[in-house]
């Protein structure tokens, strides 16, 4: 039953922040209003870093379980939740200057494509997002 109660939990947490937006982009292009602005929109958002917002809320997630752990933890899984907090909050502030890189980088879309430079903030951004789910239920699990 407990796989079951985390399977649960991996789909509400995890799955549906990191899918549910881009699976929902595309549907821009069934109206007649965005048809023609919503080609591309996909590989758009996530070439801006668009995926670093769910990492902030990941972050966020994990920092509140971690203060609910802290009422029942030991003195070594207070030292583990502590070192869990600084990491989510520097993920959370360096995930948040990437997110203004990107949004700064989207504004000169035709310098970039002329230079023909692929973007490391979409790298970064698909990179910070598997990092911090795994963080996240790893601390789900370890609160519980």
């Amino acid at each position: 039953m407990e796989s079951l109660r985390f399977a649960a939990w991996f789909t509400v947490h995890i799955i549906v922040p990191i899918f549910a937006p881009v699976a929902l982009l595309p549907l821009l292009r069934l109206g007649v209003t965005f048809r023609r602005s919503a080609r591309g929109i996909v590989s758009g958002a996530l070439r801006d870093g668009q995926l670093f917002w769910v990492v902030i809320t990941m972050c966020a997630e994990a920092g509140y379980e971690l203060a609910g752990f802290f009422e029942h933890a030991t003195p070594v899984g207070r030292a583990f939740a502590w070192a869990g907090l600084f990491a989510v909050i520097t993920i959370s502030i360096l995930s948040s200057a990437l997110l203004l890189v990107g949004a700064i980088d989207s504004l000169d879309e035709g310098a970039r494509q002329r230079a023909g430079i692929r973007s490391k903030i979409m790298q970064l951004s698909v990179g910070a997002t598997a990092v911090v789910s795994i963080l996240f239920s790893v601390i789900h699990l370890l609160a519980q």
